[in-house]
Order: structure tokens, then sequence, then C-alpha cells
């Protein structure tokens, strides 16, 4: 399994375009958990992901990035 971890500014429909993204390059989420930071202007999201092949990872994790609200972002092996 991979963590995402990602700080994004929150916005209406933010959750659905980061699974979306997920879902299309073929990953199933596990969990999804959020947590508002900095007075509910930001979040922060911990997303659980089935898989371990690092390359599909960082091609969602590039894919991510392109979302302008999206901060940060990083993964990890768990």
């Amino acid at each position: 399994k991979i963590e995402l971890r990602v700080t994004a500014q929150n916005r209406i429909g933010l959750i659905r375009d980061l699974s979306h993204i997920i879902a299309r390059s073929h990953i199933q989420i596990i969990n999804f958990h959020s947590t508002d930071q900095k007075g509910g202007h930001f979040s922060a999201y911990r997303i659980e992901c089935a898989t371990i092949d690092k390359n599909k990872i960082e091609k969602v994790v590039l894919k991510l990035k392109k979302i302008k609200e999206v901060k940060e972002i990083s993964y990890r092996v768990l």
C-alpha cells in the first residue's frame, strides 16, 4: 500500500477531482481522510492506495500537482 499526503486549498469538488485522477490511473483508494487546517482554508488529505507501483504513483503525483489548489504532495510506502 501507498499513502499519498496532499495539502490543498479548500474548494467545492476538490475531493472529487483528487479521487477521479487516482481512479483514472486504475488505483484503488482504500481509505480517504481529510483534516481542516489554517482556519478551514486548507485541508490535509491522507489517501491510502492499494498499489506498490512507485512509477504509477509518481505519475499520479504529477497529475495531482496540476490541480491549482494543491500546495504540497508526498507519498510513502506503508
